[in-house]
């Protein structure tokens, strides 16, 4: 019987694992004489998350649950907690995850030449600009990911899901761990989702991933976002809906932003940010800032009160004050400011797809003015004249 039995993992796993371990290893002992840092920045998130949640984050998770509740029901709503340390517990796991993810990039960079030798960092210097740009960016679709989890679907989630239980019968008393556990899975979800413009942009540009990819398998997405829907929320149709449309409309928005990103670089050389701007400044400057004036003055001069006087009573709309929480004045120069810069990105986006048409077009143009050369045997030698004779290319010589 030989003595090499087969093993329960592969070499390859194997080879990956020892990889890894070594290269966690090589890490530390690069960054050891900078590991107090790294504690004490993880100490701080640690004890700032810890101390938040007891203060602020509870009391913001309940007024998100019970947003769109009627009186009647959120006052049966109870959060509860199971056991004596459920809380104390919950709050130190929430704020060691935090300290982690905020010391992370500390001892990345204190590690970073150690992994430049393994070829995980870049070795060219990168601008700071452009990493501070890309953090800002993907911070910036993060949070706006979740924003629309917290003042949009959690809000009517949580109505429809306790209204269903009271119909039904049942207490709603939510445990607060499988309350919390529920929150963040889908506010992390919504968050990474909203990185999907970044994700595909940057696959496209880079080749990993071509754009014909994204714009081809587009059903395989749609029916993805369903699924993954169909999982990680309540099965009614209507949470289906507000959990799919904006990831439908999101994704549609990466596949125009991954052509846009794949056509400059393909194209640089014919076509700028900064050229569609000087050509057409007046234009996308100019719509914004009349959809601003037009819709402060629909809310200064109309407002929300004439709607309301033409719809049945049960359907009349909140005034703009009540919808965001703010005095009117505030909250009419949020909308149109909003509305503004909607119409300032789809404005930009019209005439950036002219000139990458027009860019296009040229292109094709040049590439059918100058064919390429075909081979001596496809020439028509009844029909070939002294001109002909006198453009051709004489016979490359072979030494």
């Amino acid at each position: 019987m030989s003595g090499t039995g087969s093993s329960v993992v592969d070499e390859d796993t194997a080879r990956a694992v020892n990889s890894g371990r070594e290269t966690i290893g090589a890490m530390l002992s690069t960054a050891q004489e900078h590991l107090q840092k790294v504690f004490i920045v993880f100490l701080v998130g640690f004890v700032a998350s810890f101390y938040a949640l007891r203060s602020a984050g509870w009391p913001f998770l309940k007024s998100v649950t019970k947003a769109q509740m009627p009186p009647s029901l959120a006052d049966s709503v109870d959060i509860i907690a199971v056991t004596p340390f459920d809380v104390i517990l919950l709050q130190a796991k929430i704020g060691a995850i935090a300290g982690g993810v905020i010391a992370l990039p500390v001892l990345l960079y204190y590690s970073r030449d150690s992994l430049r030798k393994r070829s995980w960092y870049p070795g060219a210097p990168i601008a700071r600009w452009k990493i501070a740009l890309l953090v800002l960016l993907a911070l910036g679709l993060f949070v706006g990911g979740m924003l629309y989890g917290y003042g949009v679907f959690f809000p009517l989630m949580f109505k429809f899901l306790a209204n269903n239980a009271i119909t039904a019968g049942f207490e709603t008393r939510y445990s607060i761990v499988k309350w919390t556990e529920f929150i963040a899975f889908l506010s992390l979800s919504f968050g990474l989702a909203a990185e999907l413009p970044l994700a595909m942009s940057g696959l496209g540009y880079t080749g990993i991933v071509p754009y014909e990819t994204f714009r081809d398998k587009w059903r395989y997405a749609i029916m993805g976002i369903f699924v993954f829907g169909a999982v990680a929320s309540p099965p009614d149709p209507f949470t289906q809906i507000m959990w799919a449309t904006p990831l439908i409309l999101l994704y549609a928005f990466s596949l125009y932003l991954t052509k846009i990103v794949v056509t400059l670089k393909r194209g640089s050389e014919r076509l700028s940010f900064a050229g569609v701007v000087r050509d057409d400044w007046i234009r996308i400057l100019g719509v914004p800032a009349l959809a601003f004036l037009l819709v402060r003055t629909f809310f200064t001069r109309v407002g929300v009160a004439s709607v309301n006087a033409e719809l049945p009573s049960k359907y009349a709309l909140p005034t703009i004050g009540e919808a965001f929480g703010l005095p009117r004045t505030e909250a009419i120069l949020v909308v149109s400011g909003a509305v503004a810069l909607v119409t300032f990105v789809v404005a930009f986006l019209y005439y950036l797809t002219k000139a990458l048409d027009a860019a296009a077009s040229a292109a094709q143009a040049a590439g059918v003015s100058a064919p390429a050369a075909g081979a001596p045997g496809d020439i028509d030698l009844e029909n070939l004249d002294a001109g002909g004779v006198r453009a051709a290319r004489p016979k490359s010589s072979r030494t």
